[in-house]
């Protein structure tokens, strides 16, 4: 068991409903689900009309009428369980969101030191589910996202990205190469998660300034909420992170870094890098080890990511289009011209002293009062 101090900041009803639960009781595949059943009633819709692979067929004695109205049959009964299946799960999914949703408004309200539920939901859930198969890769980013959208109380969803997406870099250098291609998963779901809400000022303000997870003082979920600006600021310095990590694995003299990182880009490419700026530095570094490198393998995985790179070229912006234009470049603040010196201060030095004080507090105005996300 868990040490007792743990839960303290992780109360025992969370920690049981994250390890009862699976991908299967959060997630409905339902656009997948759509997807075969019409690729289905096209094939039926096909035989209706003749155009299927039978029409013509004679070779092997049957009749092809016979034949199409057997295959119409099978096809019809995949339809049918396919629809049974999806009705199913919708049903479960839901009885599961609202026995959650009841549950989770007392899970953190009795916390002692919720300063560290974070931490420790990461060191005690997340992170070892992570590394099981890729179904709990996902489940975990799934469950997160639901802990948020339930509105949970105490439960800071800033705190948790800013945390999780610092700590999975650092995870790149002490995880085998099968742990790093599920790490690459869940990356990619909380990527894309993250995308989802930066792409408009109207999903951002439906789905997290609306809930208590986006407040600015984290033990308080009635606290003022994070504005859309400044999600993106975050944003920006969250990919700026994961950036110059993978590229000090890719930099490294060391084996496994190298292959980690590029597992972890090649699960990301759909999401990862969307920066121009940061596309081109972790190119550069690829292509170094696709041209210079003597392991084959590595040579192979660089080439393979470059190729998928290329492809999503078309999908990076410029840092002005991911800040949507809202968030203008930091410009240098100009030093102020020394002041003559006075009889009082001639020779003391303090008036320089002053002026790096006015440099340094004006470029700290500049960054914002979310700075303190980066520790």
């Amino acid at each position: 068991m868990l040490p007792e101090i743990t839960w303290n900041s992780l109360p025992p009803e969370l920690y049981l409903a994250f390890w009862t639960f699976s991908l299967y009781d959060l997630h409905c595949p339902t656009e997948r689900y759509e997807t075969e059943i019409n690729k289905q009633k096209r094939e039926i819709q096909n035989i209706d009309d003749g155009r299927d692979r039978f029409n013509d067929d004679r070779s092997f004695g049957q009749d092809p009428a016979s034949k199409r109205r057997k295959d119409r049959e099978r096809i019809q009964g995949v339809v049918d369980k396919l629809e049974g299946e999806l009705s199913k799960q919708e049903r479960h999914c839901a009885a599961v969101q609202k026995r959650l949703q009841k549950e989770s408004q007392g899970w953190l309200m009795d916390c002692k030191d919720r300063s560290e539920t974070v931490a420790n939901l990461l060191q005690n859930c997340i992170f070892p589910r992570i590394m099981v198969s890729y179904a709990d890769a996902v489940y975990c980013a799934k469950f997160v996202h639901m802990l948020h959208d339930l509105g949970t109380p105490y439960f800071s969803t800033l705190q948790y990205y800013d945390r999780v997406l610092r700590d999975s870099c650092q995870m790149l250098f002490c995880c085998t190469e099968y742990e790093a291609a599920r790490l690459g998963r869940f990356l990619q779901e909380t990527l894309a998660m993250l995308a989802h809400w930066k792409s408009e000022r109207s999903i951002y303000d439906k789905e997290c300034k609306s809930r208590p997870g986006f407040c600015t003082a984290f033990t308080d979920p009635t606290s003022k909420r994070a504005e859309f600006e400044e999600f993106i600021k975050v944003n920006f310095r969250w990919h700026n992170k994961i950036t110059k990590c993978l590229g000090t694995c890719l930099e490294s003299k060391e084996y496994m870094h190298i292959r980690n990182a590029l597992i972890v880009l090649n699960k990301t490419v759909k999401v990862f890098p969307r920066i121009v700026k940061h596309g081109a530095h972790i190119e550069k570094r690829v292509v170094r080890i696709r041209d210079n490198e003597e392991r084959e393998d590595l040579k192979l995985i660089a080439k393979s990511y470059i190729i998928a790179l290329t492809m999503q070229k078309n999908n990076m912006e410029t840092e002005e289009d991911f800040h949507h234009g809202l968030v203008q470049p930091a410009q240098p603040v100009p030093a102020p011209p020394p002041a003559a010196p006075s009889p009082s201060n001639a020779g003391s030095g303090r008036q320089g002293k002053g002026n790096g004080k006015g440099a340094g507090s004006g470029g700290s105005e500049q960054r914002g009062k979310y700075d303190n996300l980066e520790g």
